[in-house]
Formats: structure tokens, C-alpha cells, sequence
């Protein structure tokens, strides 16, 4: 899947970097423009194809949700994510009916945006796998946000679902033996972080724990891919 390309729009420039770096550091993410107002976005969408705008609802020079209008008005081919202090019933209301992927409201943590991104990112490769779509697909496409979110509150302390489904997306690529290493060589967690997602993943029945014994000291833990 190609990598989805992204727009903030927001006028604080510490949360904005904050949001770029949040972003990022997701995978298959990639920032490619960081609007500080209104004017400023809608120029950069006329001439670039965004798939994904973060979106604040108090800009200096428009209401969001006036420029979310507007984006659906002139049928730019972007989703929408809100992130905002706005929690008032009506403006979440009139954001859903035009159309917003994800509502989020200020203050956030890394964990629920990325878990945004992480379903958004799921939404589209089960869309993009096929070139024709059975109602089965729709329907799990339809409601992905809140199986997610079901998914979300069912994990143990300790584990995060964007972290895991990064792992497991590693995973995908490796058919024979799996170690602590080939987690840690990826991306950035420690050991102890590696070994509680691959005991987690084993007992979800992702994977097989196997023990290989050696010559001398404890037997070494590896991990297989179950069907490998």
C-alpha cells in the first residue's frame, strides 16, 4: 500500500509540530504540509493530492468546520480528521454530517490519535485489496472505528493496538524463526517491550513459542508465525 500523505491544519505552532511528530511516527504516514490557517491549506490543496487533513476547528482566519465545507464543496479527494477543543454537541453533530473519519477532542494522548491513524490506515488497505467490494467488506469497513475501539478496551495493560499491529505487520515478513531482535532492529522499543508483544501475540494465537536447546546455559525462546 502506498504510503497515505497528510496536511495539519492547525495555528499553534508547538501542537502542530507535536501532531506532525505524532503522525510520523505511526508508519505509512507521511507529513507533507503543515498549515497554520485556513487560506493557507486551501492554497496547498488545490495544487497536491492530500488523502488524510488533521484538522483544528479555531483557526485565525476561518471555523473549521467552514473549511470542511468547503473542502467537500470543491470535492477535494481528502478524509478528515478533527482535532479540537470544540466538544459541543452541535459542532460534533455537523462534523459527522459532512463527513469527518475521527472526532478528537483536545487534550488527547499519543495513544487515541495513533489509534486513529491505525484504523484509518485499516480502512483503507481493506478497501484498496480489492477491486470490487461484497457487502461483508463494506460492512466491516463501515464499522471498523468501533470494532477498533471494542478491540481497544479488551487489551491487557501494556499493550497498545497501533504498537501491536505494527509488530504483527512486521511479523508478516518473517517465515521462519522470530527473536526479540528482529523487533528491536525495526523499530524503536526496548527488549522487555519486544518480549511482552511476543508473549502477548502467542498467547492471542498469532504466534508459537518454541524453546531451542543448547550446548550450554538456558534454553533460547524463539517464536514462529503459526503455519511456519
Amino acid at each position: 500500500m502506498n504510503p497515505i500523505h497528510v496536511m495539519i491544519v492547525e495555528d499553534d505552532f508547538m501542537v502542530a509540530d507535536l501532531n506532525r511528530q505524532f503522525t510520523e511516527s505511526s508508519g505509512n504516514f507521511i507529513v507533507d504540509k503543515v498549515a497554520y490557517n485556513g487560506a493557507e491549506a486551501l492554497a496547498f490543496l488545490t495544487k497536491n493530492v492530500i488523502n488524510l487533513i488533521i484538522l483544528d476547528i479555531y483557526l485565525p482566519d476561518i471555523n473549521g468546520i467552514e473549511l470542511l465545507k468547503i473542502i467537500r464543496k470543491r470535492d477535494f479527494p481528502s478524509d478528515i480528521i478533527l482535532i479540537t477543543a470544540a466538544h459541543d454537541a452541535d459542532t460534533v453533530k455537523e462534523s459527522i454530517r459532512f463527513g469527518v473519519f475521527d472526532y478528537i477532542i483536545k487534550p488527547f494522548d499519543m495513544i487515541r490519535y495513533q489509534n486513529s491513524l491505525s484504523s484509518y490506515f485499516c480502512c483503507l488497505k481493506s478497501l484498496e485489496s480489492s477491486e470490487t467490494i461484497d457487502q461483508a467488506r463494506v460492512d466491516i469497513v463501515m464499522a471498523g472505528a468501533s470494532k477498533k475501539q471494542d478491540l481497544i478496551s479488551s487489551l491487557p495493560k501494556g499493550i497498545n493496538l497501533s504498537t501491536m499491529e505494527r509488530i504483527k505487520n512486521i511479523l508478516e515478513y518473517i517465515k521462519g524463526e522470530i527473536g526479540i531482535d528482529d523487533i528491536c532492529s525495526t523499530m524503536p522499543v526496548s527488549r522487555i517491550t519486544a518480549h511482552r508483544y511476543l508473549e502477548y501475540l502467542v498467547d492471542d494465537g498469532f504466534l508459537e513459542k518454541k524453546f531451542r536447546y543448547q550446548h550450554i546455559g538456558r534454553p533460547l525462546t524463539v517464536y514462529t508465525r503459526k503455519g511456519y
